[in-house]
């Protein structure tokens, strides 16, 4: 067994130990941003010198894929973008020739690094595996580009009640909005000062030292020009309403809750948002729905403060778009309305166990598994009366999902002991008996 291995220092040991468990003879080949860190070093493909072009197996197509996707190459001249895509791609190739890999094992894809090596590895039929984090804790799923990768994983009667009464208490939050929902003023601006201090003095300090100008990791310029009274001026989040300031008409609304951004579920799993935008994506999503629907359109709690206030001025502009404030609980939206818009954001798991209606601007892990999500390109008002099923039960759903979930306190934020190494071993079995 031949397995190529894409990392991070900080969990280097902790990919070692699940491959060692899973695959005690294998020959595994570890790559990494990170200098020092794994068997290869991305530098060293990025300062080598030699073709900057886009080579023969790279297409104008899939280079933009690549670049728009990425939190560092898209705000990259093109011919830095060019020359970095063009180098890394080059150098994977050239690995994969030299080492015949039978399987990819690699961090969840959340920057240009996997994102390259998954699509040579998609493009040779080597099998690609990465996973994340549930939204529903204790669990972890396999997935690419956010599909939901089969498991078929025997569920018993009391798992399933278990977790569909956590989903369905009203006091549910999904890990995101957790540590985010008291947010204040004070938050958006020790957000901006940090990352201006990051941006200005880290990074560049960090690019000395290791040599390494072109670095995602050190490079990724979040803040630029940007002042904070592009994010924050006194009296700001007055543009955002409790849900008492409307009166809601639920015939012609909709909830449409925002993502944070970036992270991988919006620029990797979303197809619809790299090529626009999230901004552009937003409006465009409104500007080319019927105009006669109503949109609540709610800040992400981890966005307060993070994202520009010309954005909010924008969708104000909108004469069928109103306002909702971060903090309001994403619980008490749900109870307000019997529409919800998502594309691949957990509310939409939400919404149907409660017996909304929720349509999907993308398909994505779930929307498949209940007959009452409705995958749209737009919102037209008569999608807001579609006919529901409510033979479907909330329970078929929660089984639906957690068969291709597996039980694991594995979250990147935890320390990774041998207990969550086990966890992931046997999980990884499990996926490798149906994909490898």
């Amino acid at each position: 067994m031949n397995i190529l291995l894409y990392t991070r220092k900080w969990r280097r040991d902790f990919d070692y130990e699940v491959l060692r468990c899973v695959f005690p003879n294998a020959e595994i080949t570890s790559y990494s941003e990170e200098r020092g860190v794994a068997d290869v070093w991305l530098g060293e493909y990025l300062y080598a010198g030699g073709q900057t072009s886009l080579e023969a197996t790279l297409t104008e197509d899939v280079f933009r894929d690549v670049v728009s996707r990425d939190r560092f190459l898209v705000n990259c001249d093109v011919t830095r973008a060019r020359r970095v895509v063009g180098r890394v791609w080059a150098g994977l190739e050239g690995l994969f020739d030299k080492k015949d890999f039978d399987l990819v094992y690699s961090y969840a894809i959340d920057c240009y690094c996997s994102d390259v090596c998954a699509k040579i590895a998609k493009d040779r039929g080597i099998p690609f595996v990465s996973f994340v984090a549930s939204f529903i804790k204790g669990y972890m799923m396999f997935t690419t580009y956010g599909e939901r990768m089969r498991l078929g994983r025997k569920v018993s009667d009391d798992e399933v009640q278990r977790v569909y009464k956590l989903l369905s208490e009203d006091g549910f939050l999904p890990k995101s909005e957790e540590k985010n929902i008291k947010k204040s003023d004070i938050s958006a601006i020790r957000f901006y000062l940090r990352r201006r201090i990051i941006e200005s003095f880290v990074n560049p300090v960090r690019r000395l030292i290791h040599g390494d100008q072109d670095n995602q990791l050190y490079a990724t310029e979040m803040l630029r020009e940007r002042k904070l009274s592009d994010f924050y001026c006194k009296g700001w989040s007055s543009i955002l309403h409790d849900m008492e300031d409307y009166d809601v008409d639920v015939r012609q609304s909709i909830y449409f809750p925002l993502h944070y951004v970036p992270e991988a579920s919006t620029s990797y799993w979303l197809n619809r948002v790299a090529p626009l935008g999230y901004s552009d994506y937003v409006c465009d999503v409104i500007e080319r729905s019927d105009p006669s629907v109503m949109f609540y359109v709610k800040e992400h709690p981890a966005m307060f403060g993070r994202r520009e206030l010309n954005f909010y001025e924008r969708l104000s502009n909108y004469e069928n778009v109103r306002l909702v404030h971060a903090m309001v609980r994403s619980n008490s939206m749900l109870r307000a309305f019997d529409n919800v818009l998502v594309d691949d954001g957990t509310v939409g798991v939400e919404a149907l166990l409660r017996g909304k209606r929720v349509l999907s601007l993308e398909g994505n892990y779930y929307s498949d598994l209940h007959p009452n999500c409705f995958v749209v390109d737009y919102v037209r008002l008569g999608d807001l009366s579609r006919q529901l099923d409510t033979s479907f039960g909330g329970r078929e759903f929660v089984r639906g999902l957690l068969s291709d979930m597996y039980p694991t306190s594995y979250y990147d934020s935890v320390s990774m002991g041998e207990n969550v190494v086990a966890e992931v071993a046997a999980a990884l079995r499990m996926w490798c008996g149906l994909y490898v």
